[in-house]
Formats: structure tokens, C-alpha cells, sequence
């Protein structure tokens, strides 16, 4: 029997949708960094330019997964905030966002995911939510040797 191929496009595009994406617990290495400067601001000089970005309502606090190449927006952010500058391992529960990629916010009075003009890093998927159960500051493999 053969296959339609609208079922097998529809198959890899569910596949690679949103929807689809992993939730649960999850634990991830890297920096603190910010929603609009991405993969480009992690890193411990980064402090001031991430507490600008999200005090201007355009970026929420993020942590840069080293290993993923992802990034993963915190909450609660205030205890994000606490780790500014700082390589953290970052265990808890993994949910959905509506926003994909670095450089992306979400409106809060229209709900409509937007492209930020400005923003440094524009290309570094966002893997989700996660909200926090526990934070570990790790050292730098750099610091390790």
C-alpha cells in the first residue's frame, strides 16, 4: 500500500512544529542572557546591556544553552535577575511559547509574537519556558582547567 504524500508532509510538518515540542523536566547549562541579544550576550560582560533589554518590556531573561544551542526563557524572571552575568545550571519545567526565535517578544496588548528591528541575534531558536525549580552557579569550562 502506498502512502499518500500529503500524509507524509503533514507528518514532517507536525513534526517539526511548535506543537510538537518537548515539555517537562529538563535541566540545561549556560548563561543568563536576554530574549534580544540571544547566544551573542552570553557571557558575563553582558550584565548591563540584558537588565537595559528587559527593562524596556522588548526581552525577558533567558538561559543560553551551551549544549542545545538554545535558548529558554525563565520564570519567574525575578529569580533569573538574581543571576545576572553568571554560567548557571538551570533545572525545571519545560512548557510551550508561542515565541520561536531570539530577537522575538511577545505584545502584550495584542498577544502577536514580533520581530524586534534591533535586536542582535535573530537566528538562535527558543526551546520554550522554563520554569525554575532550582539554579546552580557552575563554573566556566575555561575556569575548570
Amino acid at each position: 500500500m502506498a502512502i499518500p504524500i500529503t500524509l507524509v508532509i503533514s507528518l514532517i510538518l507536525v513534526a517539526n512544529s511548535p506543537v510538537a515540542q518537548v515539555t517537562g523536566q529538563v535541566s540545561c547549562t549556560g548563561w543568563i542572557t536576554d530574549t534580544l541579544c540571544g547566544s551573542k550576550g552570553a557571557n558575563a560582560q553582558h550584565v548591563e546591556c540584558a537588565k537595559r533589554t528587559v527593562a524596556s518590556g522588548k526581552a525577558k531573561f533567558a538561559l543560553y544553552d551551551e549544549a542545545r544551542k538554545k535558548l529558554y526563557i525563565l520564570e519567574p524572571q525575578e529569580t533569573a535577575a538574581a543571576y545576572f552575568g553568571q554560567r548557571v545550571k538551570v533545572t525545571g519545567t519545560l512548557s510551550f511559547t508561542s515565541v520561536q526565535r531570539a530577537g522575538e517578544w511577545l505584545d502584550a496588548k495584542t498577544k502577536q509574537v514580533v520581530a524586534h528591528a534591533k535586536a542582535l541575534d535573530s537566528s538562535t531558536p527558543i526551546g520554550g519556558i522554563i520554569t525554575i525549580s532550582s539554579v546552580e552557579v557552575v563554573p566556566s569550562p575555561a575556569a575548570r582547567e
